[in-house]
């Protein structure tokens, strides 16, 4: 997994979004010894008003 870039923004524009880089999500620890990553290396720019929703091919998110 990479380090966090340096970047900065303004606090006028960082207010209008979340920005998540470079993130990874196992459910349990034993999953997280396995490799197995529910999500793997994703970025997301969530702009304000926006709503971001992460689901499986079964819907289930």
């Amino acid at each position: 997994m990479a380090g966090a870039p340096n970047t900065a923004v303004s606090s006028n524009e960082a207010a209008n979004f979340v920005d998540f880089q470079d993130v990874w999500l196992a459910y349990n620890e034993q999953l997280l010894r396995e490799n197995h990553f529910a999500v793997e290396a994703i970025d997301l720019k969530v702009k304000r008003g926006e709503f971001i929703a992460i689901v499986g091919p079964s819907g289930c998110g």
